[in-house]
């Protein structure tokens, strides 16, 4: 198993969200920070980082030092021996060879990062879709265990009523067919409980994770339109002149790059994880509201 134990804290220790159970937040982050997929597209990213850096040094230059065999005679030396030779070297003139070096590998690391993002967001969906899943399944199976006990007890009472022949035989079938069908419909939803927490589990490293419900009307308690706006693309948004994506690509390429990518990995991945984690509000308030219908 991956991830960390079940007692260790979590990486990044800030509130969760707005309206988001905490055990759906947590879950999130650690699957984002811990799962092999995005471990692989980090460690890719930061190869390719490396390689941005080993190219801005061709800027620079290279210094070697040569040990030559030397002869009585030669043009090193009077004697024999050995002679040392320090050699730096400076290319005057490359033809934008080094230039567009540094552009290919800044143009790689960007899509290595994108990989990143995407191999984050991937998992996050993936942790709400188990997490929902799970709490959707143990709603109904809480549903139907109370279903099936007044299925027995209205069984009990049919079967007293039939022994006095005071109801037919058909109504007592017929209860048992409808109680049979409650406890099939049961051990579904049980299984899909057990599967999703399976899921959700895997997902995490086996951090443990206690799913429960959000709040009631976290639809209004969430500024949905504000929240698309502060964390939409500055390329998308409606008060930015330029609105081509190739610019704003070339403009985020051309950023400093910072010595210790960690931090940033770090604030992205709590980012990205509150920002899937949001949609499980809605969806969960309409699977409540449905609920609550066919109770």
């Amino acid at each position: 198993m991956y991830g960390p134990l079940v007692d260790a804290a979590s990486p990044i220790a800030l509130p969760a969200p707005i309206a988001i159970p905490d055990p759906l937040d947590r879950a999130a982050v650690l699957a984002a920070a811990t799962h092999p997929l995005v471990d692989a597209a980090e460690a890719e990213a930061e190869a390719l980082g490396a390689e941005l850096r080993a190219a801005r040094w061709g800027r620079y230059p290279s210094a070697s030092v040569e040990a030559l065999a030397a002869t009585e005679g030669s043009s090193f030396a009077d004697e024999d021996g050995i002679a040392l030779n320090a050699v730096l070297k400076q290319p005057l003139w490359a033809g934008w060879r080094i230039t567009n070096e540094i552009d290919r590998a800044r143009a790689s690391l960007m899509v290595g990062l994108n990989r990143v993002d995407e191999a984050e967001r991937d998992i996050v969906l993936r942790v709400t879709s188990a997490y929902h899943d799970y709490v959707l399944s143990a709603e109904r199976a809480d549903a139907l265990e109370t279903s099936l006990a007044e299925h027995n007890e209205l069984l009990g009472a049919i079967g007293r009523r039939v022994e006095r022949e005071v109801s037919p035989l058909a109504d007592l079938t017929l209860g048992r067919s409808r109680t049979a069908q409650v406890e099939l419909d049961l051990a579904s939803a049980a299984e899909a409980r057990d599967s999703a927490l399976i899921r959700l589990l895997a997902l995490t490293g086996g951090g443990a994770v206690n799913p429960e419900m959000p709040p009631r009307g976290v639809s209004d308690s969430l500024p949905l339109e504000e929240i698309a706006l502060s964390e939409a693309p500055p390329a998308y948004r409606r008060d930015e002149p330029d609105r081509r994506f190739g610019s704003a690509a070339r403009s985020c390429a051309f950023q400093p790059l910072a010595a210790d990518p960690a931090p940033a990995f770090a604030e992205r991945d709590h980012r990205r994880a509150r920002r899937a984690c949001r949609a499980l509000a809605i969806r969960s308030e309409a699977v409540a509201a449905q609920d609550d219908g066919c109770r």
